[in-house]
């Protein structure tokens, strides 16, 4: 420009926000897919290690911000008409075909990402827990006498990932533990941000610590979860709401599980102690209350592909914790 005899010059972008946020949108949505879709349990490993990275610090964070923050994990896509998540975990758990699996992750990632942030961390799971790819199993017929068949190296390969799995979840506990609890949170987002976690302890724990963990894992696990109750006291009057003790009950439980497989009385001792601070009513009347005061939210948590309500699973080993005799 001219003016006066004065030149100047100026430049400057324009852009489209809303465009820009679709293809953020629709590239995460893609990078989610594929992680899905993969047949590798150490890519599912990896992929569940970077949703408790995401969740972990987004609750970090928020306890050293003064206005609360929205706790999400993963991308997000919001839909008015949201697709049951049921009508997709069969085909997770059981199909062999690629294509059906990306679609149905597609679908379900723009449906419900932004919904349900535990959504993410259940389908990873099911990948993890489905059947090896059906060419490892012929693979492995044919080669029956092979010491080292498709097969077996799958397997192997999966029980390397539940190691990591389940050593990045004791860290990422032993992290938050040592996060002081702000004032500042309101409960409604420490409420959201703890009751994610304890569906990730909860899931983890059921489908991935099988009979032959190994035994430091377990215990290292069991002991950063008391260290979380410790920490959970310091915000007691939070963990009284009836949204968060359901599920605080379920991760008890299947962390009760894992600590009766390392056979160390101190230990489980310990864990039953901070326990019954923090829960000191009888868990089943928990259960019964969080049901029928948010009966969609509580059976959305409580299922598991096929596991209709996973409170059964873990019921038993409640009631021992607790030391209340079953009916």
């Amino acid at each position: 420009m001219n003016i006066n005899g004065n030149h100047a010059e100026t430049s400057a972008w324009v852009i489209n926000y809303d465009a820009l946020d679709q293809k953020v949108s629709r590239t995460q949505i893609h990078r989610w897919v594929e992680r899905i879709a993969s047949n590798d349990p150490r890519q599912h490993a990896d992929s569940i290690a970077l949703w408790l990275e995401q969740g972990i610090q987004e609750l970090i964070r928020i306890h050293h911000e003064a206005e609360p923050a929205q706790f999400q994990i993963g991308p997000t896509q919001k839909r008015e008409n949201a697709q049951p998540i049921t009508s997709f975990y069969e085909v997770f758990t059981y199909s062999s075909d690629p294509k059906a699996i990306q679609a149905s992750a597609r679908a379900l990632l723009e449906s419900q990402a932004s919904m349900d942030p535990l959504v993410l961390l259940r389908v990873l799971l099911m990948r993890f827990s489905a059947e090896p790819p059906t060419e490892m199993a012929v693979n492995a017929n044919q080669d029956d006498n092979s010491d080292y068949s498709d097969q077996q190296y799958y397997v192997t390969r999966r029980k390397t990932a539940a190691q990591s799995i389940v050593k990045n979840l004791s860290r990422q506990l032993d992290r938050l533990a040592k996060t002081k609890v702000s004032d500042t949170i309101s409960e409604q987002t420490f409420t959201i941000g703890v009751r994610t976690l304890f569906g990730a302890i909860t899931y983890i724990c059921l489908n991935v610590m099988e009979e032959d963990s190994e035994l430091k894992d377990a215990e290292t696990l069991t002991q950063r979860f008391i260290s979380l109750l410790e920490w959970l006291g310091m915000a007691k009057h939070a963990v009284q709401m009836s949204e968060l003790k359901g599920p605080l009950l379920l991760s008890m439980g299947a962390i009760a599980r894992v600590a009766e497989r390392c056979g160390d009385p101190a230990l489980y001792s310990q864990l039953r102690k901070h326990a019954k601070r923090l829960i000191q009513e009888d868990p089943r009347h928990i259960i019964a209350d969080w049901k029928h005061a948010d009966r969609e939210a509580a059976d959305r948590f409580l299922t598991l592909s096929r596991r209709r309500d996973i409170w059964h699973e873990v019921e038993p080993h409640v009631l021992a914790l607790f030391e209340i005799a079953a009916d």
